[in-house]
């Protein structure tokens, strides 16, 4: 094996316990994420399903475990097709998540400019 390879997927299993605070590992833990890898194939639409990961804990999140990346939602019919994922139980969550992080979006940008 590679021992480049083997150093990445040596960080894609790091527990989230060792990377993030407490309160963020506690609540992706509930939602059956414990690794960075398992985070990474759920950014950014399967987190926003997850119950306790509203736009706040979204944004830490994703501040923390994807630098550089930030999601910025679409509004359209997607949300009430089966394009992101039909079968979730969790689907109600995501269109309120998605307009609160819109509007929690919107209320950071006007306080950075006062």
């Amino acid at each position: 094996m590679n021992r480049k390879t083997h150093e990445t997927q040596d960080q894609e299993d790091e527990a989230l316990k060792e990377i993030l605070p407490a309160a963020l590992w506690r609540v992706l833990g509930r939602n059956g994420i414990t690794t960075l890898k398992q985070a990474q194939q759920s950014y950014p639409e399967q987190l926003l399903q997850m119950p306790d990961i509203g736009p706040i804990t979204f944004r830490k999140i994703e501040e923390l475990l994807f630098p550089g990346q930030y999601y910025v939602p679409t509004f359209g019919d997607e949300l009430d097709s089966d394009a992101l994922d039909g079968k979730s139980k969790y689907r109600p969550f995501l269109k309120r998540v998605i307009v609160d992080l819109k509007r929690y979006d919107d209320q950071s940008a006007q306080d950075s400019k006062t």
